[in-house]
């Protein structure tokens, strides 16, 4: 297990070899290892494991933290070993394959939009709101949103007057 990491987002490269060939790393693969890793984030705190394959960014576990002999960890199980990212319920991949977790989804716009575009892959269920006008989510590339959550975008305050004024202008 190598984290694999180049920025502030955890990523593992989980890999075997015997006699320098790998191994268990199929995804067709029908055995289960438990991973463990140690962790920074606080204990109690979910955490979301994605799979960085061919087809893109998959959401593969939910793992809670842990703490174990004083030690805080995270577990999950894979079939096969490759490159797992670990962070926020909001994982981004650019063109280029390149990927990032994130704890909201406005922070995975903006580097999709920094980027020129990809998949926003959603782990879980997520709510936007928007409090002003001038908060508007700004979408400046081609981008994909994927995964097993739910996008939900609240509006409040100046927004939400402004799409009532909206509604009663059109009647």
């Amino acid at each position: 297990i190598k984290n694999v990491s180049e920025s502030d987002k955890v990523m593992y490269d989980l890999s075997a070899t015997v006699n320098g060939e790998p191994v268990f790393n199929d995804k067709t693969g029908t055995a289960e290892i438990k991973v463990t890793v140690p962790t920074e984030e606080t204990a109690g705190e979910t955490l979301y494991i994605y799979y960085l394959g061919e087809e893109g960014t998959e959401l593969e576990a939910v793992a809670t933290v842990e703490i174990n002999d004083g030690n805080k960890e995270i577990s999950w199980s894979v079939t096969h070993f490759s490159k797992r990212l670990v962070g926020g319920p909001v994982a981004f991949t650019d063109n280029n394959s390149q990927a990032a977790a994130y704890d909201t989804f406005e922070e995975a716009l903006d580097a999709a939009n920094a980027a020129g575009g990809g998949t926003i892959t959603l782990g879980d269920d997520v709510t936007v709101t928007i409090d002003a006008l001038d908060e508007l989510l700004a979408v400046n590339e081609d981008i994909r949103i994927d995964g097993e959550g739910s996008l939900t975008i609240e509006a409040e305050g100046d927004a939400l007057k402004a799409e009532e004024a909206k509604e009663k202008a059109l009647l």
